[in-house]
């Protein structure tokens, strides 16, 4: 597939300002990232719910009632099976010890907070736009809603934002001070060191190092357009999959979907230069057929491990796309509880 997010590499680099200027600026013009409007979304983020509505069992202390695979409920007590409890909870071991034939289950308190985490993807292929907004802009635009909706939950927000030269990680902190934090990181780490060359093919480090850090029952956004996931970080999901929630927003520019314009093309990383002629019929069938081969390749492979994917364009409205994806992925919570 021809990988138009390195083009006007070098022009883009020329025009983003320094990490304390674009800190300060209010300006939404899609290259640079303001802290204002990240702030802002905290109003529009009161209106979505990460959360199936559901009823909460009065044996159930927490929030969140059996949303998450892994770890997630706390250990309280033994006492006898009663009709309507799961068999699945049954404790062999003191049922056997009984010396009154008498079934016992285990009882489990539900944590009362999880921690949310996003991985934000700031490597050279989300610096791209033909319209509107970067990819990386995206990105952090994403991530401040969900900070914003974790702290109305009352979870812990952390994070990790990975660029061509470091992987940065959050630490994961509550109230409006944490979010405040997490989304000064998103601003100043957004402009890569200029004359730094391009060197994360893979997303397998940054994976990795989320299985180290990531508690069992936590929630996982990654917002990224997904280039370099290759079989290593195929494993690494799979890991994470097991014992958290994840979600993931495939982030694209409407020039990967559609080429431009029919003419004479030249794409650059910056490096080396590569010419295209959009004008050619097969060309463009080909262009438009490899963005879709990858887009289903993406999310056959987040399927298979039982992670909800979601996609959103860099021209689309960001709070209307994640209440439709938010509404849908709790139809099919709702669905799967009802199965089970």
């Amino acid at each position: 597939m021809i990988n138009l997010s390195k083009l006007y590499s070098n022009i883009l680099q020329s025009l983003k300002p320094s990490g304390l200027d674009a800190a300060h600026s209010n300006k939404q013009d899609g290259i640079t990232l303001s802290l204002e409007e990240l702030v802002q979304l905290r109003y529009p983020a009161g209106k979505l719910n990460l959360v199936p509505q559901r009823k909460v069992k009065a044996s159930m202390a927490g929030r969140y009632h059996s949303s998450f695979r892994g770890r997630g409920l706390d250990f309280n007590e033994v006492r006898p099976y009663q009709a309507g409890d799961d068999i699945r909870n049954i404790d062999w071991n003191v049922t056997a010890r009984s010396s009154h034939n008498q079934v016992y289950t285990k009882v489990f308190q539900e944590e009362r907070e999880r921690p949310v985490y996003v991985l934000v993807d700031y490597r050279q292929t989300m610096h791209f736009a033909s319209q509107h907004c970067l990819k990386s802009v995206m990105a952090a635009r994403l991530a401040a809603l969900i900070a914003w909706i974790a702290v109305d939950h009352g979870d812990r927000i952390g994070g990790i934002i990975v660029t061509d030269e470091k992987i940065h990680h959050i630490k994961p902190k509550d109230s409006h001070k944490g979010v405040m934090r997490f989304l000064h990181a998103l601003v100043t780490i957004h402009y890569p060191v200029p004359g730094k060359t391009f060197h994360s093919a893979s997303l397998y480090p940054c994976l990795r190092d989320l299985r180290h850090i990531l508690r069992p029952g936590s929630l996982l956004f990654i917002a990224s357009d997904f280039q370099g996931l290759d079989s290593n970080s195929e494993q690494q999901l799979a890991h994470l999959a097991k014992h958290n929630d994840l979600l993931g927003c495939f982030i694209y520019d409407n020039c990967e979907k559609n080429p431009p314009p029919a003419g004479y093309y030249l794409l650059t990383d910056g490096q080396h230069i590569l010419p295209i002629n959009t004008a050619d019929k097969k060309f463009r069938q080909f262009y438009r057929d490899s963005f879709i081969v990858q887009q289903l390749t993406l999310r056959k492979t987040l399927q298979n491990y039982q992670i909800y994917y979601m996609d959103i364009a860099t021209h689309e409205a960001l709070i209307d796309n994640m209440h439709q994806h938010f509404a849908t992925r709790q139809r099919h919570k709702r669905t799967a509880s009802a199965r089970n």
